[in-house]
């Protein structure tokens, strides 16, 4: 997983600058580090302490639940999403220091072969 960054200009219809919603873009990629071929799929959860910040997006399934992509040894993944968050400057203090402290931070359902598994990712 890589640091999570804010876009500010991409929350209104025409594109621009938004003063009450921002985004919050999360990048990560998933690899097989095994020596065989995998189907994989995946859920991603923002923490449940952003929750009240959120607006849109806590969790989103990169494919159907029962579509998988093939993983060959050593191939990857590179997915990018983000969620729909309130303006990072309509946060109060004690939000603010909530969001900094999990806002690189998510949790995955993963189904590999048809079993799942549960992790928590920090950059």
């Amino acid at each position: 997983m890589y640091k999570s960054r804010l876009l500010f200009d991409h929350t209104t219809e025409e594109g621009g600058p938004d003063d009450e919603a921002c985004n919050l873009i999360y990048e990560f990629r998933v690899i097989n580090i095994s020596d065989e071929t995998i189907k994989v799929n995946l859920k991603r959860f923002v923490p449940p302490e952003l929750n009240q910040i959120i607006i849109a997006g806590q969790q989103t399934e990169m494919f159907s639940p029962h579509e998988y992509i093939e993983l060959k040894p050593g191939e990857r993944i590179h997915a990018e999403g983000g969620v729909l968050m309130r303006h990072y400057n309509k946060l109060s203090e004690k939000e603010k220091e909530i969001f900094n402290k999990y806002k690189d931070t998510l949790y995955f359902e993963l189904r590999i072969n048809g079993k799942k598994a549960y992790v928590k990712v920090s950059s």
